[in-house]
């Protein structure tokens, strides 16, 4: 979390948090900003996201009139705390140009009301984004020059282990190795084939969590719902290449079952929580569409 200590001391008034999908970019903030006690406001952003729904538009009102709603990034100025915005490169470059006058000498946003707000010392602004990844756009160069960089590289297997550990409370190292040794497997053979689709950490963390907690089903099939039928999006020839990764699965998972079959100990639902410092579900379900602000002070008390 350094690169948010930083924000917080004032050595960036933004960063643009680049890489894999479930390396942390989206979850690192939310935690810097529950342990700190910093009030945050999330967007999350898709294709068909316009300017007005991150700084706000006139709707109507119940007078007959209409009244400006303010966006997310409104919010966060008014609030003078973090925003984060989520999966930003999904949406069309020009869009975030939004932004440059927030992250500009000036410090300001005009709405549409005829309001201008100034941004505080306290607002930091945090973008996320997949590079590459189907759908996705560049960024603007103007826009992207107002921001620090920092890129999230690839899972580990050491951190991954570590991650699965914290988020389920399960210790049993065996098969946690045998998931790990796996997924790294994986993810060797999808970049061999090209595949834009990854094998990331919520692919390892959905698996684990499905043998531990639904031990009826296949793991057979667990495997393919978690790391092989995602794969189908990027094949050529889908049913050849879904019948290829379905073989090397007879090889991957024989160390798991071997773990699994020297016993495991209980794990329930309630065990699976984000993070050590916070659960992020509990911190995501207080955020509304409009990434209404979130107050983590009130919601401790």
């Amino acid at each position: 979390l350094d690169e948010y200590t930083m924000m917080d001391m004032g050595c960036y008034n933004g960063i643009v948090a680049a890489g894999p999908a479930g390396t942390g970019k989206s979850t690192d903030p939310l935690i810097y900003c529950a342990k700190e006690e910093i009030p945050v406001v999330v967007f999350q952003c898709t294709p068909g996201t316009e300017e007005d729904a991150i700084i706000g538009n006139f709707i109507p009102n119940p007078t007959g009139g209409y009244s400006l709603k303010r966006g997310p990034l409104a919010n966060a100025i008014e609030q003078d705390c973090w925003l984060v915005i989520n999966e930003a490169n999904y949406v069309p470059s020009g869009i975030l140009s939004c932004l440059n006058s927030v992250m500009d000498d000036n410090a300001q946003v005009l709405l549409d009301d005829g309001t201008m707000l100034k941004r505080g010392k306290n607002f930091r602004l945090i973008l996320t984004v997949n590079p590459g990844y189907r759908g996705t756009n560049m960024f603007n160069e103007a826009t992207l020059n107002r921001f620090a960089t920092v890129y999230y590289e690839p899972i580990s297997k050491k951190t991954l282990i570590s991650r699965l550990k914290q988020e389920s409370g399960y210790k049993n190292d065996k098969v946690l190795d045998a998931v790990a040794e796996q997924f790294d497997k994986l993810r060797g053979i999808y970049q061999s084939k090209n595949m834009e689709t990854e094998v990331t950490y919520r692919n390892a963390a959905r698996f684990l969590r499905m043998i531990l907690l639904a031990p009826d089903i296949s793991i057979e099939k667990q495997f393919d719902m978690a790391f092989v039928n995602n794969a189908i999006f990027e094949m050529n020839d889908i049913q050849v290449e879904l019948n290829d990764l379905k073989e090397v699965r007879k090889e991957m998972l024989g160390d798991i079952k071997s773990a699994l079959a020297e016993g495991t100990e209980e794990v329930n639902e309630a065990s699976w929580t984000c993070s050590p410092q916070v659960n992020i579900d509990d911190l995501t379900s207080q955020i509304g569409d409009d990434g209404s602000f979130l107050d983590v002070e009130d919601e401790e008390e």
